[in-house]
């Protein structure tokens, strides 16, 4: 394990699937969050999302995150896009001989139109990989934030946001990690609710947003470093 005084965020890492099977608005195991907000879909996606929004790096921070990098959004076609992240994060678990870590996330989105035109799913998949902690090669945690127009009241959406880890390895202590994971990572997005209900209520006087689907970018990606990579943890 890499130690506390040499934890340093890594290069971006291209770990997820960007031109895999399209994404669906179908939740994941535990449910972190499921919020009725007073703006459109499109809007509270931007204010969340969008490579030019601060929300997300607070985000980060505000639950131990720093060092943190993120690439810009590369279209992938047919309303697709993928990004990655990477942050050192404080690790406060008992069962870690280190009190930091590197995480690399990967993040896909999709976007949806309904068939009446005038409903929309904005989706993002993110995978979270630490590299640093114990059994850190065992499993990766696996966030899914759908973000979806509602009929009532007009102009409205719902945000649900859900979680799972996915194991690839067995390991004695897994019930113990996983309870430890998804306490910290239900903590960490409670605690954003009353963050994204403001962001929400700001939106309310945004008639359209700027960005909404990823677009290919003019600046170069950044080379991917070399790391050990497991499979894609906390958020």
């Amino acid at each position: 394990a890499t130690s506390t005084a040499t934890a340093t965020a890594t290069a971006d890492m291209d770990m997820g699937e960007p031109d895999g099977e399209p994404l669906t608005a179908a939740p994941l195991a535990h449910v972190l969050i499921d919020e009725r907000l007073p703006c459109e879909a499109a809007v509270l996606h931007e204010r969340l999302f969008s490579d030019n929004s601060p929300w997300l790096k607070g985000f980060k921070e505000s639950g131990g995150g720093s060092q943190y990098r993120q690439a810009p959004w590369v279209s992938r076609g047919r309303g697709r896009g993928s990004r990655d992240l990477a942050f050192v994060q404080a690790v406060n678990s008992r069962l870690s001989p280190v009190s930091e870590t590197r995480v690399n996330e990967a993040q896909r989105y999709q976007h949806v139109e309904g068939a009446d035109g005038t409903t929309s799913a904005y989706m993002v998949l993110t995978v979270v990989q630490t590299v640093d902690v114990p059994f850190s090669t065992h499993f990766s945690t696996h966030m899914k934030w759908v973000i979806t127009s509602a009929s009532e009241p007009e102009g409205s959406c719902r945000l649900l946001v859900t979680c799972e880890l996915v194991w690839v390895k067995s390991t004695w202590l897994k019930g113990q990690i996983e309870g430890n994971v998804m306490s910290e990572t239900r903590t960490k997005h409670t605690d954003a609710v009353p963050t994204i209900k403001t962001l929400a209520n700001e939106s309310t006087s945004t008639s359209t947003p700027t960005t909404t689907t990823p677009t290919p970018s003019t600046t170069p990606t950044p080379t991917p470093t070399p790391t050990p990579t497991p499979t894609p943890t906390p958020t």
